[in-house]
């Protein structure tokens, strides 16, 4: 029987283009794990994020470092994501003793991923997305669930002029259309 390889193709063909001093780029190292807290496990779940990352398990809408730029950011109560850079992945024994202590589930096929970043993001992100993205409402290391235009993203806020925009992959062009439409109408 042949060998079968598998490969992982980017959902928007590794775009990456500058519009209007907003820098957009398709982000393929990504690894995205969600971790789900069994229902009456909080304790137990913040005691193993403490014992894994050495850092306390973030507020809701806010996100840690863990290491190698990978980050853990958390949605709601029970719900983390868990997003590695694919070339600095965590070691086998982190990822067993969370798959141990929360329900989790590969989503990396599930999300695509756009850099946003440049002198004029804020302003390009204004026009789709309807949080209030000032310094002092949108910090820092801030993750929330939004929509922009019509589709469902959660927003990263990586660095001061730096977001990492996830969508659902399945209408990643629709995505990729809004915000390059957002840059081109500064």
């Amino acid at each position: 029987m042949p060998k079968i390889l598998l490969k992982k193709e980017a959902f928007l063909s590794e775009f990456s283009k500058t519009i209007n001093s907003v820098s957009i780029k398709e982000v393929l190292d990504h690894r995205i794990t969600s971790l789900a807290v069994p229902l009456g496990s909080d304790r137990k779940c913040n005691a193993i994020i403490k014992k894994v990352f050495k850092k306390t398990i973030p507020q809701i809408e806010k996100s840690i470092i863990v290491s190698n730029n990978n980050f853990l950011f958390r949605l709601a109560s029970d719900m983390l994501f868990f997003c590695e850079n694919s070339t600095k992945k965590a070691p086998k024994t982190t990822i067993d003793l969370l798959k141990q202590n929360f329900y989790t589930t590969d989503q990396s096929g599930g999300w695509c991923c756009l850099q946003v970043s440049g002198s004029r993001v804020i302003e390009m992100l204004e026009r789709i997305c309807p949080l209030d993205l000032s310094k002092e409402n949108f910090k820092i290391l801030d993750a929330k669930r939004t929509t922009m235009e019509h589709l469902g993203v959660i927003i990263f806020k990586r660095g001061e002029t730096e977001f990492l925009l996830y969508s659902a992959s399945s209408s990643a062009k629709s995505f990729l259309h809004a915000v390059e439409t957002s840059c081109k109408n500064l």
